[in-house]
Order: structure tokens, then sequence, then C-alpha cells
């Protein structure tokens, strides 16, 4: 028995979701022929982009230990404004306290105001203070730095009756992306449909998210065809499916499937009765996913009559397990199994747990010019070689890429900004190859390996349709620092097959 949630691809690429994925009276709703239904559906897009919005700003959570909670908008206690200058003022005035606890409340709140205290903690910062003063601002401006990454891009933008093709160029411009849309005649296809958005400090993945429910279109992160500046996701987000957010982060469910196993193991055949889970998490276009660990711990499962659909274990949590992560895309697919009890209810009443990925901080170009030379490039204690570029056909380059430390190290064991580097350069997002105009093509692994500290890899370039003319130079694009951080989720009410 399988539980199919009507469900289609969402990416930096846009396309369109078929019909057979989502029924027809959805479509009727989502795809409005006439200017009075285009405006219902956008209404009720900005009325659940509101809702949604409510639904998770009490409960973002703080994505690592010392990360505070992302917030994008701030008040103080007891007020619904923001802090005054002399609030931030005593604030900072309190982190220099006898007290532990006057200082921990100080940090506390400077933190919870958000960006509105970063140039008056910076001030401070520079100005005669105590080395335990410096300690705590460095600590709230980390924290902010935190905050800034873990909320995802901020879309401020008012658009009224647009057609789809003029609401995703203006939001990819406000974002600083490139959409690349797949059929090259999507928007023609859209033609007298018009979207209206209201966004004001809206995560970018939710102002898509609006979007889709009003267009049918589903900002899907995928590398179609190389196409420049384009995410890779090999699945998808759709409007229909049971939803989360979490600042730079998506994750749906989408599908529940039913199994009934027999075991030979014993003597006596041995029957279970599982669920399988489907989920997807998407990250950010503008946010460089370096990995994803594919041990998604899940603390809550429970059926609508209370019964707890974890699966029973030592630490009492249900863990994920297998999946894949596409390395360009951001986007990880997970699979994995929950308890299907006797007389279980109708509907997953709650499922919670958390993700955790690894993102880049920081990040720098480099540029290889005169290609069918060898040449190499020192950044953070790694050497760079690249060499043996080549036409491997009429539509394929490859480039090799060595990398390693520039000198030796104690045991062979990298720094952790050196382990940044690597992993960036074991990822094939960060190779783009590009001719004399711009035009660019994106890199894919072709092959490579090595460890602990020595790798080498073949990038392939694929020049479908001739979409850039000769390649005169090769950009690589390395992270300087990465972050641990933790994606919680939480679901409810999922029907259940």
């Amino acid at each position: 028995m399988r539980l199919r949630l009507p469900f289609k691809s969402v990416a930096a690429l846009l396309i369109i979701s078929g019909a057979a994925a989502i029924p027809a009276a959805a479509q009727q709703t989502a795809v409005p022929a006439q200017a009075t239904e285009a405006a219902q559906a956008a209404q009720q897009a900005k009325a659940v982009m509101e809702a949604e919005k409510a639904k998770t700003s009490g409960s973002n959570r703080d994505k690592t230990e010392s990360v505070a909670p992302v917030k994008t908008v701030v008040a103080t206690a007891g007020s619904g404004a923001p802090p005054t200058p002399a609030q931030i003022h005593q604030w900072i005035e309190d982190l220099t306290s006898q007290r532990y606890r006057k200082r921990q409340s100080a940090k506390k709140r400077l933190i919870a105001a958000g960006e509105i205290v970063r140039p008056a903690v910076k001030k401070a910062l520079n100005g005669l203070t105590t080395p335990e003063m410096r300690h705590e601002m460095r600590a709230v401006i980390y924290a902010l730095n935190n905050q800034r990454l873990l909320s995802g891009k901020l879309i401020t933008l008012e658009l009224k009756h647009v057609s789809p093709e003029t609401a995703f160029d203006k939001v990819a411009r406000t974002a600083g992306i490139t959409f690349s849309e797949w059929p090259p005649n999507l928007f023609q296809q859209q033609a007298g449909r018009q979207v209206t958005l209201h966004a004001h400090n809206e995560p970018l993945l939710r102002v898509l998210w609006s979007l889709a429910r009003q267009t049918n279109i589903s900002p899907l992160q995928f590398n179609y065809n190389n196409m420049s500046n384009v995410l890779a996701a090999p699945g998808g987000l759709n409007v229909h499916n049971p939803v989360d957010f979490d600042g730079s982060f998506l994750t749906t469910i989408d599908q529940i499937d039913y199994h009934k196993m027999v075991s030979f193991n014993n003597s006596r055949p041995q029957i279970t009765h599982q669920l399988m889970v489907s989920m997807i998490m998407a990250a950010d276009p503008t946010l460089r996913v370096m990995n994803v660990n594919n041990m998604v711990v899940m603390t809550v499962a429970k059926d609508n009559l209370g019964h707890s659909l974890l699966v029973p274990n030592a630490g009492g949590q249900a863990f994920y397990y297998g999946g894949y992560w596409n390395a360009n895309s951001g986007v990880f697919n997970l699979s994995g199994n929950l308890n299907a009890v006797p007389h279980m209810g109708k509907t997953l009443a709650l499922l919670k747990g958390k993700i955790t990925v690894t993102v880049g901080i920081g990040t720098k170009s480099l540029v290889f010019s005169h290609l069918h030379k060898a040449q190499k490039h020192d950044i953070g204690g790694i050497r760079i070689k690249i060499g043996n570029f080549m036409l491997l056909n009429q539509n394929q380059y490859q480039i090799q890429v060595s990398f390693g430390p520039a000198r030796s190290v104690a045991g062979n064991v990298l720094a952790p900004n050196q382990q940044a580097i690597v992993n960036s350069l074991e990822n094939s997002s960060c190779y783009t190859l590009e001719d004399k105009t711009g035009h660019k093509l994106s890199g894919n692994m072709a092959g490579g390996g090595g460890g602990p500290t020595q790798f080498q890899y073949n990038f392939g370039f694929f020049n479908n349709n001739g979409m850039i003319g000769k390649p005169t130079r090769l950009i690589v694009t390395v992270v300087t620092g990465q972050k641990t951080l933790h994606v919680p989720f939480t679901f409810k009410n999922v029907p259940l097959p």
C-alpha cells in the first residue's frame, strides 16, 4: 500500500509541475484562467504565506548549541517596537556588570534584538573596554553573524498583478541569483497569468514557495544541461506537500509507504510491519551546502491515537538511513522506517527531528587562464593544480584538478580551514568554465579520489547545444570556512496509509 502525496519538483531551475502530479481541481485553483481568479489566488497565497510565517516565527530554533534563534522581526520584551539607542547602550554597559546573570541577560537581549545593535556593538568593541567585555561583545557579533547566515536571504518586494516571468526576475535580482527556465518557452506557456507578492524581510524559500502557490511554477534546484548559476536537485518540492520552513531550509514529506515483510532468519518466519517515510530538504539557493549527514534524528513520531511510531532502540530515537545528496543542489533525499503498530491511527499527528548539515562560510574565487598550460595556486595552506585540459568530443570538455597541503602536515591531519577548502574542492559546483563573453558551464564529477590529504579529480563540462564558445578560463570558488548546523523539522497531521 502506498500513499503518494501530490508532488512535483521545486529548485533554481524553473519547471512547471506535470498534470499527473497535481489533481485537476488543484490545478484549476493554482493556475487561474481569468484575472478575477488570479486575484483570488494571489490573496490565498498571501494568506498562506502569512499563516506559514506565523506558524514558524514563534518556533525558530537554534541550529547549533551556541547559535541564538533566528528572528526576522525583533521586538523588545513588553513592547512591539525595536530597542531604542538608550536601551542598546544600557545593555552594552551591562556587559561590564560584576553579576554574571546580568551580563548574560544583556548579551541575550543584544542577540535577540538582531542587526539593529550591530553598529553600536562594533563601535563599543573598538573603544576602551575590558578583556571580559570584549569577549562578550565578540560573542554577540558571532551570534549575529550566525543569525544572518541561518535566516537565509531576506527579500523585501511588492508586486501587484505582474506576469510570472516578471515576478521571478524581480526575485532573482533581489536575491542576487540567476534562474534558468526549462523548457525555454516556460513563460510563454504562462501567458495571461498574473501574480501578486507582498514580502517584507521574508526568507527567499518562503517567497519562492508563495510564487509557486500562485503559478504552479516550481523553483527547482536542478542543474539542467549545465545551465549557468543553476543549482541541481534530483527531486523536488511541491506546493501540495506537507512543508516546514526554518530560515535557510525547507523540508517536506514526499510520500509514506506501508510495508509488510517476512524474515526467515529464525526457525519460525518473523512478520514485521513498517512505514517508510520519504523526505526532501532544500537549502536556500544562496547558501553553499558542503555536506549533509545521512543520519537524521527523529525524536517524536506519534499517530492521532497517541501511539509512538518510533523504531525502538537504545537511545529512544529513530534514525533515518540511506538517501543521497546532490553536491550541486543543496537538496537531500531521505528514506527511513517508522513502526506500523497494531490498530494504528489514520494520521501522523506529530513528527519532529533534525537534520545535520555543513555549510560553507566565506568564499574566494580563483581564476585560471591559459587552460592548456599546467598551473598552480596556493590558498589557505592548500595547493591547487590544474592540467590536462582537453576536448573529449564535440560537446564535452574535461580538466584534471589535484590539491593537497602546500607543506607537509603532522599526522596527515588537515587544519579545520584546510579541510573546509578541500571539502569545497571535492564539490563539482565550485568549478565553472567560462568563455570570453562570460557564458558559463558548471562542472560535473568525472572520476578520481585520494586521501587522506592528497586528492586528484577529473571534472567534465557538457557544452550542450553550444551554450558557450571557446573556453578561456576556469573559475574555482573555494570555501574558506565551514559550520555545522542542525536543521529542525516539525510536521503535523500527515495522512498515513
